[in-house]
């Protein structure tokens, strides 16, 4: 027991002592009007654990570099805004991609933000931004918003966009939900109904895209290696040609384009 609670307190020292960056979007007396902070910390890849039980993992899968968080009262709310530094653009939208559930995507902020009674989540550039209130009332979400858009100049560089990612979308239909995963972490919060294509695969960046009728998975691997592995486990032993496509069940495909494999199951 002595011995866990020196590991704490050592990795919250750490978080203490970290610094925040220059450049780093975060909120402090200068931007912040009407409100209190109360305390702001600061975590690196070796004291985030100190920050989230069990949750750490993930963020790392992706890319994490640093994350800033500050506890504010504004009236009688108490917020927690976690502005998390990932390593790319891809990374954010990555974390945002299978954090976000049951919440309202109708554009507060930008293309990329969530919001339910207690929690926005929005991402931009490299960042993902948490913002979470404590009481959930109307107001709550409302200032939420306003401390996201005292954050959101401070950022610069572009967001991630699918055609980043593959430069023709390969879906017709409007696409209702997008996931972007880079391992195991990723697949199991975010996309699990790939799980038996994916299982045990390491070293991809998988996007998945759905529609009402359709989810295509679309895979990109570090080297060929890796890639024609991937098609040999899945008994295709010869790489297709572009556009060609190959069977992996009745209702799942798989062809290669822009040298990824994109890989098409009807039905959900």
């Amino acid at each position: 027991m002595r011995i866990t609670a020196l590991i704490i307190a050592f990795l919250m020292s750490c978080a203490i002592s970290a610094q925040i960056p220059e450049g780093f979007p975060y909120l402090n007396k200068d931007n912040l009007e009407g409100g209190r902070i109360k305390s702001e910390r600061t975590y690196t890849k070796e004291s985030l654990f100190g920050y989230m039980n069990g949750g750490a993992e993930l963020y790392l899968e992706y890319g994490f570099d640093r994350l800033v968080v500050s506890e504010i009262d504004i009236g009688d709310t108490e917020y927690k805004v976690e502005v998390y530094k990932m390593n790319d653009p891809e990374a954010a939208f990555g974390i945002y991609s299978v954090s976000v559930f049951r919440c309202d995507t109708s554009g507060h902020i930008n293309d990329y933000s969530c919001q339910s009674d207690y929690q926005l989540q929005v991402c931009k550039g490299p960042y993902y931004i948490s913002i979470i209130n404590n009481s959930g009332k109307t107001e709550a979400a409302g200032q939420s918003i306003k401390l996201a858009n005292k954050l959101q100049p401070l950022i610069q560089g572009n967001s991630f966009v699918i055609t980043d990612f593959i430069p023709v979308i390969p879906i017709e239909e409007d696409i209702v939900k997008t996931t972007l995963i880079k391992g195991e972490l990723g697949l199991f919060n975010g996309a699990y109904s790939w799980n038996d294509i994916l299982e045990g695969i390491e070293n991809y960046t998988g996007l998945v895209l759905e529609s009402q009728t359709k989810s295509v998975l679309i895979l990109k691997f570090k080297d060929d290696i890796l890639q024609t592995q991937f098609l040999e486990r899945l008994g295709i032993r010869s790489r297709p040609e572009v556009n060609e496509q190959a069977s992996i069940d009745q209702n799942t495909s798989l062809a290669v384009n822009y040298n990824k494999e994109i890989i098409i199951r009807r039905g959900k």
